[in-house]
């Protein structure tokens, strides 16, 4: 059997809001120079009002399959529900973008799936209750924000759960699939 490798762009926490076209212009070609068959985005593209647009962008330009997911920097300035039903809506109508947090399992060879979620820090670890950090997301990301610690706290854990049902099932998922 021959083995093929498919050559890859991994890309994590490129907060494109902070380019100007020019520089998107660039960037967007220097990935394309890569001639990749392939890109995978770890999320923090950009904020909730220029995710949607980064990601079309990228894709028209590329051509090739995205497989990604959002950071929380992407939810920024928006909401999580907001921001999850555009990019719903924008990987239905796009055939390269591929959401992993609503695609489940993708198969990229006979040996090689790829899976993916969203991820929140979800409270547990460490001693929330006196901790004094207040992260941006508290105040910045609708769903977390203007409300007490304990509430904040039972909604990072739903988060946590979510993203830690999604990789559990994933990987049944996976299992199951023939090879």
């Amino acid at each position: 059997m021959v083995r093929r490798k498919m050559r890859t762009i991994w890309l994590n926490d490129i907060h494109l809001e902070f380019l100007g076209e020019p520089e998107i212009g660039r960037f967007l070609g220097e990935l394309d120079d890569c001639h990749a068959e392939a890109a995978l985005i770890a999320g923090d593209i950009a904020q909730a009002g220029s995710v949607v647009g980064f990601l079309r962008q990228t894709q028209d330009r590329l051509g090739i399959p995205i497989y990604f997911v959002l950071g929380n920097h992407d939810y920024y300035y928006g909401s999580i529900a907001g921001v999850r039903s555009e990019i719903g809506n924008l990987t239905h109508v796009c055939s390269h973008l591929h959401w992993l947090s609503d695609c489940g399992v993708v198969s990229l060879t006979p040996k090689t799936s790829l899976v993916g979620h969203d991820g929140w820090g979800d409270g547990r670890l460490g001693d929330y209750e006196n901790s004094p950090v207040k992260l941006n997301d508290f105040s910045l990301i609708a769903e977390l924000s203007g409300i007490g610690r304990q509430q904040l706290l039972h909604r990072l854990m739903r988060l946590g759960d979510e993203a830690s049902w999604n990789a559990k099932h994933s990987q049944s998922a996976s299992r199951l699939k023939p090879t």
